[in-house]
């Protein structure tokens, strides 16, 4: 139970949810990189974007025409590497694949963790055999012997 505890507590001190880097799944190649300048719509709240109303962003992840309120990330982009423009749902969308790999990774690390517990019992349970066996193989004089030395 303590060991539970302290790796918990271990893995808590490594994860900061407030510096998460967010992961962007690869891009898929059909993606119409252009579809945002038909857009005349914030695909997220339906506020007017261009000339007519609010000026118009766009995505720089999913391509979609967005109003400033609507995407005020940033995040790494996949293939330049560099910081872009990114709407909240595609942002919301890699925080998510942000902390299922850190589950992920506190999972793998508590199975080790409950693996090596048990390699070590059943290490424990085969001496426990090995030395029962022994005892078995004993005259009955010798076992009689061994067991009042144990008590004393």
């Amino acid at each position: 139970m303590n060991a539970d505890r302290s790796l918990e507590s271990e893995f808590k001190s490594s994860f900061d949810s407030t510096k998460a880097i967010i992961k962007i799944a690869p891009f898929d190649p059909d993606l119409d990189r252009a579809k945002y300048t038909s857009m005349k719509e914030c695909i997220i709240c339906n506020s007017a974007l261009g000339k007519a109303g609010i000026k118009k962003h766009y995505c720089k992840f999913c391509y979609n025409a967005v109003c400033n309120a609507c995407s005020p990330f940033t995040g790494p982009h996949p293939e330049s590497g560099k910081e872009e423009r990114i709407c909240n749902p595609c942002y919301i969308n890699g925080l998510k694949l942000a902390v299922m790999d850190s589950c992920i990774e506190y999972i793998k690390l508590k199975l080790k963790t409950e693996i090596e517990e048990k390699e070590k019992e059943i290490a424990k349970r085969k001496q426990l055999a090995l030395e029962l066996e022994e005892f078995q193989k004993l005259p009955r004089k010798k076992k009689l012997k061994r067991c009042l030395k144990g008590k004393n």
